[in-house]
């Protein structure tokens, strides 16, 4: 943090508040509130924790994918699989992606993960799974 004296500070601050509203008449000294206020915007602090960032990852590759580009979708998926490999939605998602932009093998590869991540021995009736099933079985026929 760079210490700056306090003319320098002084000129900043009544800066900030002739911009904010020019017909404000500026006090001597500031009101306690507004000297806060001013103290933390010249003030660098670091930005607030805004959650995991992986999975703000995956849910804008699902905004990708439906507004069908697959392609950028693909992308974000790949980058939140990084940090997360074996997530559910994040392989399903890559390989639906991949699937869309016509990325037969590696929609394929995403897909066979996602199954053996997946007990086989029960069925599921989850609509991923028997797509990622279908898929997976008519490339194998090809």
């Amino acid at each position: 943090m760079v210490l700056r004296p306090n003319s320098v500070r002084r000129v900043q601050r009544n800066k900030i508040i002739r911009a904010c509203n020019p017909l404000y008449p500026l006090p001597k000294k500031p009101p306690a509130l507004l000297k806060h206020h001013l103290k933390n915007m010249l003030d660098p602090k670091p930005a607030p924790n805004i959650g995991n960032a992986e999975a703000l990852k995956k849910m804008y590759a699902d905004m990708l994918l439906e507004l069908n580009r697959p392609q950028e979708a693909l992308e974000q998926y790949r980058l939140s699989l990084k940090s997360d490999p074996n997530r559910f939605n994040g392989l399903y998602g890559a390989g639906r992606s991949a699937e869309l932009a016509n990325q037969k093998t590696l929609a394929g590869t995403y897909y066979k993960r996602l199954l053996d991540n997946c007990d086989l021995s029960t069925e599921s009736d989850r609509p991923e799974l028997q797509h990622a099933k279908r898929f997976v079985a008519e490339t194998a026929i090809q």
